[in-house]
Order: C-alpha cells, then structure tokens, then sequence
C-alpha cells in the first residue's frame, strides 16, 4: 500500500517537471500572449472610454435642450414686452409649406401678423398640430414658461381646458414645442362671425369655461397675467370640440407661491404689465404686483365684451383715460355704460371682484352660481353655441 502510494508522487512529481519544462522551452510564446492579452485589455479600456466619452456629450446635449423646457433653472421673474417678441419672432428662420422641422412638416404659419410668438401649423403622420418656436438661445425663455405650466397642469389633473403637449427639442438651433392645434380664437370669433358679440346663453357659457382655466391655472401657483379673447380658442370641429374652450399663451405667466405654498409678497417694483391694455386690471395702471384678483377683473371685462359688444374704454389708447373710466365704471351713468342691458348678477359678479385683496382667493363658485343662475331665471339655452349656427357674413 505505502509502495502504490510512492509510485504515485513520483508519476506526479516527473509529470510537473515535464510542464515546467515546456514552459521554460518556449518562453516567447507565453511572452507573445501575455502582450496580445493586455492590448486587448488596452483596446476595450479605450473603445469603452470612447464610449462613455460620446455618450456625456450626447447627454449633455440633451440636457442643454431639456433646460429649456423644464424647471431646473430659476424662471424669470422679468417678461419680455410683446413689441420684443415679436421682434425675436422676425429674428426666427422663416418657414414655408413642405418645409421640415424634426419629423414634422410644414404646412403653414398660424396668424403671421401676431405680434406675439411664432406658430406654424404642421404635421406627422400621427395628425396635425400646433409648433411654437424660439431661438435655443433666449435669455428670457418664453417657451420654456409656456411648457412648464402646461406639464404641471397635466400633472395635477388639470387640463381640461389647456392643450396638450406631443412633443419637445431642438432643431437647428431653435426650440420647437409641439401641442393640440386648436380652432380660431374667441376674439375672431366675435369679430368675424357673429354680429360682434355672443348671445347671452353663449357668452356666459364661454365665460364659465375661461373661469374654470384660470381656477385650474390658479390652482397649481400660477397667475396669467394676459387674460384676453385672443388667449382663448375653440376646439376643432373635424374633432367634435367646437364647445370646448382651450385657454393659450402663458409667456407672461407668473408664479404666485412658493414651494412650500405660501403666498409672495408683492414686489416694490414688479415688472411692467405687458398684456392687452383693454382688459388690464386697474392695478396694472398704478404699477402694482398682479394677483389672482386681477386675472379674474380681467376676465370680467372680457366677459362684459363677449356680451355687450364693447367696452367703455374700448377705444382708449391712453392708458390713463383707460383707468379713470374702469374706475368710474363701477357707479353712476358710467356704470350703465358698462352693465347697461346685462342681466343683475353682472353687477353682483362685479362687487364680488371689486372686494378681492391681493392676498384672496377668488370665490369662483359664487361666481359659477350667479351665472348659471343668469342662465336659468332667464330661461336662456347654453347649447348650441353661436359658431355652430348659421355663420353670417363677415365683416
């Protein structure tokens, strides 16, 4: 048995030195794959931090467009005026019918003569919508605004009345922003194909509707800050939505709230208010901080018009008159110039927004109750809305 185990260590012990041997005979061979082994190791080590290399520029650059479109840089508190935006407008590449931008193509621009923003009406083969541009490098990042507000909107569940957005990027140079095309707004629609106002039963249901917007704008910590007709539209009609309202444009939207909700105190000096002067609310002539209240006087002005047909001030260009008149509106033989011929709860409406402090909320209800009361002790139809009648003849 011990013999056995003997023999055994031997057999091991001459099979070792045979290997070593072999080794020691060809040294250059092991030498030659050692090399070839670590020059791979080298190559991958390289391709590898090639690779990562390509893919921080490629994440860089996506992050350079992403900024634009999110919250991850402070948002101006400054707005630029609508004389200068249409300037940047002018400063955009001009885009034609069949032109491309990213996938999407061309098909034309929406109201060129707009003094604010730059538009086009394009296409995919998923439908057709809306494009806003602006150049990569604003310092005042409308568009930015604009897609921040509607994603938080989205968010929070409220988007019944705003637009929803396809798709976001780049494109040589410029920020484009994809969203639901709508129809025409509620300004061309009163000019272009009623007699110049809505009927009641239309015009308080379109007001309901713009309210609802702005409570649900208001919800997230956002004021609007350009309530006007040319900032809402309808749906399309080939989408069955000619009796929804969508509100637009929130490049001079501003955030009212912190983060942790409390409300902000009103700068000593805010920026200049940039909207429509007509229905600017009367703070905005003493130079004041906005508020909800003002988004909702807005609002009620635009409503009167929707109505009545016009304004008192309507054709004031200086902003002066305009004041004194909106202030004198509220007793009087003026005060019939504004509500004359509109139903008791206009006035209610009216005392209602005149009672808001900055620091209040609207009582939107209250509100909803008196119109939808209007409606009711009127015996006023809301449905169909004027657009869907019979269309008289332009102007």
């Amino acid at each position: 048995m011990a013999k056995e185990k003997s023999e055994k260590r031997v057999k091991k012990s001459r099979k070792e030195k045979r290997g070593d041997s072999r080794k020691e005979k060809n040294p250059a061979a092991s030498s030659d794959k050692s090399k070839k082994k670590e020059k791979c190791s080298k190559e991958k080590i390289e391709k590898k931090s090639q690779e990562n290399v390509e893919d921080k520029k490629q994440a860089d650059k996506e992050s350079k467009c992403e900024r634009n479109f999110t919250a991850l840089e402070p948002l101006p508190n400054e707005m630029p005026s609508r004389m200068r935006n249409a300037d940047l407008a002018e400063q955009l590449p001009k885009f034609y019918k069949g032109d491309r931008i990213a996938r999407f193509l061309v098909e034309d621009r929406i109201d060129p003569d707009a003094e604010f923003g730059c538009v086009y009406q394009v296409s995919d083969e998923t439908g057709t919508y809306a494009m806003k541009l602006e150049k990569c490098d604003e310092t005042v990042p409308v568009l930015r605004i604009e897609v921040y507000v509607l994603t938080l909107l989205r968010k929070r569940g409220g988007g019944r009345h705003f637009t929803t957005i396809h798709d976001k990027g780049q494109h040589d140079g410029i920020n484009f922003c994809v969203m639901t095309l709508c129809g025409q707004s509620l300004l061309q629609l009163r000019k272009e194909y009623t007699t110049g106002k809505f009927s009641l039963g239309c015009g308080i249901s379109v007001a309901i509707q713009c309210l609802e917007a702005l409570e649900d704008l208001h919800s997230i910590g956002y004021i609007h800050r350009d309530v006007s007709p040319s900032n809402f539209a309808i749906g399309r009609a080939e989408l069955k939505e000619e009796r929804k309202i969508y509100m637009l444009d929130f490049g001079f939207a501003r955030k009212y709230v912190f983060d942790n909700g409390d409300l902000k105190k009103p700068r000593d000096k805010p920026s200049p208010f940039h909207g429509n002067p007509r229905y600017a609310p009367r703070s905005a002539y003493l130079d004041r901080e906005l508020s909800r209240a003002d988004d909702i006087e807005s609002w009620f002005y635009m409503t009167v018009e929707m109505v009545k047909g016009f304004l008192p001030w309507g054709n004031c260009r200086d902003p002066k008159d305009i004041y004194e008149l909106q202030m004198a509106s509220r007793h009087g033989l003026e005060l019939r110039q504004l509500l004359g011929g509109l139903p008791l709860e206009f006035l209610d409406i009216m005392k209602l927004v005149d009672k808001l402090k900055f620091y209040d909320r609207p009582r939107y209800s209250e509100i909803y109750g008196l119109l939808r009361n209007c409606m009711l002790t009127m015996h006023i139809d809301e449905f169909p809305y004027d657009w869907e009648k019979a269309v008289p003849e332009k102007k």
